[in-house]
């Protein structure tokens, strides 16, 4: 049946029930499984055998994500790839795979019964199951936090291509990357603009990772990476870029980082801002769903064009334009006041 064809009560039971697809997708990709088909085994005996599973129970779980486009059944418990199943692979292009094991893991999901805490009291649901927030917790959890760094790099991949695509970098000498990472998009924009000098900023221990990035890359001789704090100060340039980082913070803590990014650009500099846009009224965007983990996990939020210009001003900024992009994510250019 079409979708306006489904009678409002099994709509409704389908959108309940989202976890009866979330967490067997979770196994899936916990266990590899496009891999291992990519690899030519379709049998569930063969699957099971490979993954140390039960092979009913295996074939059940194969069989329900068959039956919503994840993977389809060839033959009698034989399973083939669909294009869904595909971005399970862990060699895909535009891989999930990582993204699906990060918000279906067991932290995660402890987190996620604090949300009525967050939305009676505005703060994390994470600090509350945890004691502490997400950022401090990392360490102390190097498993959930390589799972994070594995997520947000499936996240990047998509995110770079088309913010590298759809934003004119030419004319800028010297960029800045704060909270940079391991510096794929650095090195991305690098790639397109031969002139360009980079620098990457992020915490010291995120840093040690990029410094062998960047030294294995073609940009070792025009790209450095400093360590340090955002919340205190970030490097100079004449052009300042973060990705997926004011998201995370609320209004306050983003006015800091804006306010330090502010000061770090020249009076004809730019501060790029790679987020999503929350259109207005009941306009499908899949910012205003992520905006409820920003909401559980850091406790920070997606905002609209007008909360970003609101922002900006309050950090001695102007917000010149929003250069939207293929994927969800836009560029928001601010410009000193």
């Amino acid at each position: 049946m079409a979708q306006n064809e489904i009678p409002p009560h099994v709509q409704m039971m389908n959108v309940a029930s989202a976890k009866f697809i979330a967490k067997p997708l979770w196994v899936a990709a916990q266990l590899g499984i496009a891999d291992l088909i990519a690899q030519g085994v379709a049998s569930t005996a063969e699957l099971a055998r490979r993954t140390g599973t039960h092979e009913r129970s295996l074939y059940r779980i194969l069989r329900a994500l068959a039956c919503v486009g994840i993977f389809t059944e060839t033959a009698p418990r034989q399973f083939g790839l669909t294009p869904l199943a595909s971005t399970l692979r862990s060699d895909a292009p535009n891989t999930m795979r990582d993204v699906v094991v990060f918000l279906n893991h067991p932290i995660h999901d402890v987190a996620w019964t604090e949300i009525m805490h967050s939305v009676k009291t505005g703060l994390p649901g994470f600090d509350r199951a945890y004691g502490m927030p997400i950022f401090e917790y990392f360490p102390k959890n190097p498993e959930f936090s390589e799972a994070f760094n594995r997520a947000m790099t499936n996240l990047a991949t998509n995110d770079i291509t088309a913010v590298v695509e759809s934003y004119d970098f030419r004319g800028i000498g010297k960029l800045v990357d704060v909270g940079g990472g391991h510096g794929a998009l650095m090195m991305s924009i690098l790639d397109r603009n031969p002139d360009m000098r980079g620098v990457v900023f992020d915490l010291p221990h995120v840093i040690e990772g990029t410094k062998k990035a960047l030294a294995a890359s073609a940009h070792a001789a025009r790209c450095e990476a400093v360590g340090g704090d955002f919340f205190v100060s970030v490097p100079k340039g004449d052009a300042i870029i973060m990705s997926h980082i004011i998201h995370d913070w609320d209004d306050e803590r983003s006015v800091t980082i804006l306010k330090n990014c502010a000061k770090a650009v020249p009076r004809n500099g730019k501060v790029l801002i790679c987020e999503a846009v929350i259109p207005a009224g009941d306009t499908f965007s899949p910012g205003k769903l992520l905006d409820l983990e920003m909401l559980v996990m850091p406790g920070g939020m997606e905002r609209t064009a007008e909360e970003y210009g609101t922002l900006l001003k309050q950090a001695g900024l102007r917000l010149e334009r929003i250069v939207p992009t293929r994927t969800p994510v836009c560029v928001i250019e601010g410009v000193p006041a």
